[in-house]
């Protein structure tokens, strides 16, 4: 078992639109808007799996190359418990791959009540929504169905992750995405499905950044001549991890197949979630808003601090 962290739209076929609504997360502080709100995950390291409790004073926090700040630091409990967690399959890839559905939908029914789900399945490079976000379990858990397996279809996983993005609603709540699928997109050509040159993931990494969601995947193998490409394969599970490590979240791959049970990752996904805390920090502000670098670390032995590379800093007031 391997773990790694790691042009317009086609069709406009969408179900249930509630999810639609201005895509700014509550990362400003409306009247403070250089307090920039960050959700970390914190990870025991290898020989440490289980990381002690951090506290404000052992964060430090750099944005660009200047350390700012740290104003508040508070674990994702209680008040701070709220998530909304939209899982999107990549409707392209083989049906098979229903055989490991009983475990997400293990994974949703488990989720606590402070959880919001949705379900969403990407094709043609659209999110189509078969459940908004909620905090009925079940019924997420029974929209879960078969992807279609459009193998060879024109669209691009990470359009629809860009879709999606587009219309999640505001709110203060933690916002992460679980992808299912195997990271392929020739939308572009084979060379820019590589995870260095893919338009569309980019767009897609932009996008996550300034709204703050965290990603996280899970390779399941797609169909037709895209099996039998150990480039292209390489390519999407490149393009998987790219996402996920920019964004603060995780890829979880088994070689180069569908993995026999999704159980083992799910579990982690968990673990990971319930790892969380909210970072508040005091930005400088420029002329411009912008996607900033974002750098933190800690004086805290055997762990380690996953945020998103790029936070949004909007302009100073003039």
């Amino acid at each position: 078992m391997k773990k790694l962290r790691s042009v317009p739209a086609l069709v406009f076929a969408l179900v249930g639109i509630a999810i639609a609504g201005a895509p700014a997360w509550a990362q400003q502080s409306a009247s403070s808007p250089d307090l920039i709100r960050v959700t970390v995950t914190v990870e025991g390291t290898k020989g440490n799996p289980n990381p002690p409790a951090i506290g404000k004073e052992d964060i430090v926090v750099f944005q660009e190359k200047d350390r700012r700040p740290v104003v508040d630091w508070a674990p994702a409990t209680g008040e701070n418990a709220g998530l909304d967690l939209a899982i999107v399959v990549d409707d392209a890839i083989d049906p098979g791959v229903g055989v490991n559905l009983d475990d997400v939908r293990g994974f949703v029914r488990g989720q606590p009540a402070t959880t919001h789900v949705a379900i969403v399945y990407g094709s043609l490079g659209n999110a189509r929504v078969l459940q908004n976000f909620s905090a009925d379990h079940e019924a997420a858990a029974k929209a879960l169905r078969l992807p279609m397996g459009n193998f060879n279809s024109p669209g691009s996983i990470f359009m629809a992750v860009s879709d999606l993005l587009g219309r999640w609603p505001a709110g203060g709540n933690r916002r992460a995405v679980l992808l299912i699928s195997d990271g392929i997109d020739t939308f572009y050509g084979v060379r820019e499905s590589m995870p260095g040159s893919n338009p569309s993931l980019q767009t897609a990494i932009d996008k996550a950044q300034r709204a703050g969601v965290t990603f996280f995947a899970i390779f399941a193998s797609g169909g037709g001549h895209f099996l039998h490409s150990s480039f292209l394969v390489s390519n999407g599970q490149g393009c998987l991890s790219r996402m996920a490590d920019e964004t603060g979240g995780e890829a979880f791959f088994q070689g180069f197949q569908t993995p026999l049970s999704f159980r083992p990752f799910l579990e982690d996904l968990n673990k990971l979630l319930g790892q969380q805390y909210i970072l508040t920090f005091r930005a400088a502000l420029g002329k411009k808003a912008s996607l900033q670098r974002l750098r933190l670390r800690t004086e805290q032995h055997g762990v380690e601090l996953q945020a998103p590379d790029r936070v949004y800093v909007p302009a100073a007031a003039k």
